[in-house]
């Protein structure tokens, strides 16, 4: 009986996931105006749901403006399917300005923090590169070694 308390819970939340991969979909694809029309209808639809403010952090032109919202989005939603993806976002930003210390710094979280993550390798590859960049091989070698074991 308790069951059916759930259910519309259960439901809702299967449909808003698949709503939003639709437009996860639609960005890798280039189609971001598309993802930018929709949004005001998107946040008044769903006004809780962290894949919004994820999307708006994608979509946004400026990388440093970007960041800062990725930022709080992991603040935010600590525990989001999304965060894990901001994070590595954020390391592949400083990366690619060239801040190799900070970047190994962010890097670092994902592979200590996200195990499962599908982003582990590349924040894996990212880490070693800016280790090597700002020569660290040793602190290199160490977390390939930690993240193996």
């Amino acid at each position: 009986m308790k069951l059916w308390i759930f259910w519309p819970i259960l439901i809702s939340t299967f449909l808003s996931a698949q709503t939003f991969n639709i437009y996860f979909q639609l960005l890798e694809e280039g189609r971001i105006q598309e993802v930018k029309d929709q949004l005001p209808e998107l946040k008044s639809k769903y006004p809780y749901e962290p894949a919004i403010p994820y999307l708006q952090a994608l979509m946004d032109d400026d990388g440093y403006s970007a960041i800062i919202q990725f930022r709080q989005f992991i603040e935010k939603f600590p525990d989001s399917e999304y965060t894990d993806d901001a994070e590595m976002k954020i390391g592949e930003y400083l990366y690619a300005r060239g801040l190799y210390g900070q970047a190994s710094q962010q890097l670092k979280k994902i592979t200590l923090k996200y195990k499962n993550s599908n982003h582990l390798q590349r924040s894996v590859d990212l880490l070693v590169s800016s280790f090597k960049a700002t020569g660290e091989i040793d602190s290199a070698k160490y977390y390939v070694s930690k993240i193996k074991a």
